[in-house]
């Protein structure tokens, strides 16, 4: 499908409501701005981060910053069970139906907060997300850690006997955690206990970064906005159908690209990169996965098939089985016939 021009703010509604998966969110990046504020009164902690504002974060380290500050509101398995229930409350104001979560146990493990205390509470957390609000919630473990590559491998032990139905991968930006020549490693000791990989590449790192993705076998790319800057790889990437996390509003404000409109996302997806749209920090950044789809529809102008095969590439690029795709590309369709869920009884999710 191609992409037009022209303002579309009509669409925003129905874009709201269209069945979304969202596969590069951080938890931690969940945390409202009222959440915040409650948890560091009860820690009796002065907080260092705006709690009235989100955080426009302007670079990857300012980024890691925030993670860890909020690390230091997070200390009981109620905490973490109130981040994971909220996530997926707002998850379906965005029309959210799956997620697939990452969470930083690094910043909680150095702090003395155990895994088990972080594993209860997000269990608790996904069970009541999916009972109150119908979104299915699964974690992806990001091994950007502060101790470095060490903490991930002693991380892929920790979580070895973990409900692959719960948690299903790792991931994270692994630039100065994990070498190059050790990456084969790591997807290698996460494939052999049953977890895919999505590691963040090509934001502020270039285009040939990305290769050392591709040869180590990891499963998805997150970002890869420098992609097309590495016509070989490109290349290789789209002949592979390596999906590519996009989260066009998350490289802006890192300063990847100085606006939106100027993106990559859109020649991506007309050179025929399997290129789909995530929300990455939708509390620090103000916007949420339907805000994402509403700008990226108006600053890439995008008719309603394309809209619709970002959102099936999605759905594709998602870790779960063919039936569960299927239901949730059956439900796209019978919302664009009949305009809501509500109406939607042919598919259900």
């Amino acid at each position: 499908m191609d992409f037009d021009s022209g303002p579309l703010p009509q669409r925003h509604q129905l874009i709201r409501r269209l069945p979304k998966v969202d596969l590069h969110c951080h938890l931690e990046g969940t945390v409202q701005p009222a959440t915040r504020a409650k948890l560091a009164q009860a820690r009796g902690i002065e907080a260092v981060v705006d709690l009235d504002q989100p955080n426009r974060h302007s670079s990857a380290t300012e980024l890691v910053g925030v993670f860890d500050q909020l690390g230091s509101l997070l200390q009981t398995s109620a905490d973490f069970e109130l981040l994971v229930y909220e996530a997926a409350r707002d998850a379906a104001a965005a029309g959210i139906h799956y997620r697939e979560m990452l969470f930083s146990p690094g910043f909680h493990l150095q702090r003395g907060v155990t895994f088990a205390t972080l594993w209860e509470g997000m269990n608790a957390g996904i069970e009541a997300g999916k009972a109150d609000f119908g979104v299915t919630t699964r974690l992806i473990v990001d091994v950007d850690a502060p101790r470095g590559a060490p903490l991930v491998f002693a991380l892929l032990q920790l979580i070895r006997n973990t409900d692959r139905q719960v948690l299903i991968g790792i991931g994270g930006d692994v630039r100065g955690v994990v070498a190059d020549d050790a990456l084969e490693r790591v997807v290698n000791d996460a494939n052999a206990i049953g977890l895919k990989t999505c590691f963040h590449m090509g934001a502020d790192a270039p285009a040939s970064r990305i290769a050392s993705l591709i040869d180590a076998g990891v499963d998805r790319i997150g970002h890869g906005a420098r992609l097309l800057e590495n016509r070989d790889i490109a290349v290789r990437v789209i002949e592979m159908e390596q999906p590519v996390v996009s989260c066009p509003s998350s490289d802006v404000a890192l300063g990847v690209v100085d606006k939106l409109s100027a993106h990559p996302f859109r020649e991506q997806f007309r050179r025929g990169v399997h290129v789909t749209l995530s929300s990455d920090c939708p509390a620090l950044s103000g916007l949420d996965l339907a805000d994402e789809y509403a700008a990226g529809a108006d600053a890439f102008g995008m008719t309603d098939d394309a809209l619709d095969d970002v959102i099936v590439a999605g759905i594709n690029a998602a870790w779960l089985d063919d039936g569960q795709k299927r239901s949730m590309r059956n439900a796209l369709v019978s919302v664009r016939r009949c305009g809501s869920m509500a109406e939607a009884t042919a598919a259900e999710w």
